[in-house]
């Protein structure tokens, strides 16, 4: 049984890699127009989570890229 929230992709020909964990409620994910970048909306923490995306499909230094304030919940999906 999954414990943690995690981050996956699936790739053109079935296979599943598994690109984050522990992230505090994902509700979200889109990919920056230049494909470099996905972002997670991340309602428990407020946040979205900007993961850079390496040539060779891993990701490199996941961060924050919005911090919310202001009410008890946070993003609620993302476009």
């Amino acid at each position: 049984m999954q414990t943690q929230p995690v981050g996956y992709r699936l790739r053109a020909d079935g296979g599943l890699d598994r690109l984050v964990s522990n992230i505090p409620s994902p509700n979200g994910i889109t990919l920056s127009t230049t494909e470099k970048h996905c972002y997670v909306a991340v309602t428990r923490s407020q946040q979205v989570w900007r993961l850079p995306l390496m040539a060779d499909g891993s990701i490199s230094k996941t961060g924050v890229a919005i911090q919310l304030s202001g009410g008890a919940a946070g993003p609620d999906g993302i476009e």
